[in-house]
């Protein structure tokens, strides 16, 4: 006998991470497949060549369907770092809050636009922005950052509608 044993656990976590569910509020996951190489966790996915398929954005004018959701259950990379695989079945965040990390500094309210193509402003195809970087990102229409962040920082990004 004579281990420690912890009596209590606080109510919230201290941190937060890219793809996480922000808050128990209301919001919508949907599954797909991604049909090309890895993702991390918190980025932007487009649609794919078919229904239920997303892949990373290449180009401007990319289908938005949705944020990389964080899974406990996926496995690290050669890296170290997890991030789903080519042909996995991937959860994304289409509608409510979501953490994501911001490539710039963003304000409270500010538009959101995630990158498609690496630009002056990042390398980090799907990752987010509150600017379109010499036209390297999209706006996801009518998104926005729920908080004022520094650049490299993690915010909460609202998903009004279901895309």
């Amino acid at each position: 006998m004579g281990g420690i044993i912890q009596s209590s656990y606080a109510q919230y976590m201290d941190e937060v991470l890219e793809g996480q569910i922000s808050k128990a509020s209301i919001g919508n996951n949907i599954s797909a497949v991604l049909k090309d190489g890895n993702v991390g966790f918190g980025l932007a996915v487009v649609q794919g060549a078919t229904d239920g398929q997303v892949v990373s954005p290449t180009a401007t004018g990319g289908t938005f369907r949705g944020i990389t959701v964080r899974n406990l259950e996926v496995v690290n990379n050669e890296s170290g770092v997890a991030e789903y695989q080519a042909d996995d079945f991937i959860t994304l965040r289409n509608f409510g809050t979501i953490i994501v990390k911001t490539e710039v500094a963003v304000v409270k309210d500010a538009p959101v636009f995630f990158r498609h193509t690496a630009g002056a402003g990042g390398t980090v195809i799907g990752a987010f922005r509150s600017d379109a970087d010499t036209a390297t990102a999209d706006l996801i229409t009518g998104a926005r950052f729920n908080a004022s962040a520094g650049a490299g920082e993690l915010v909460e990004v609202i998903l009004p509608s279901i895309y």
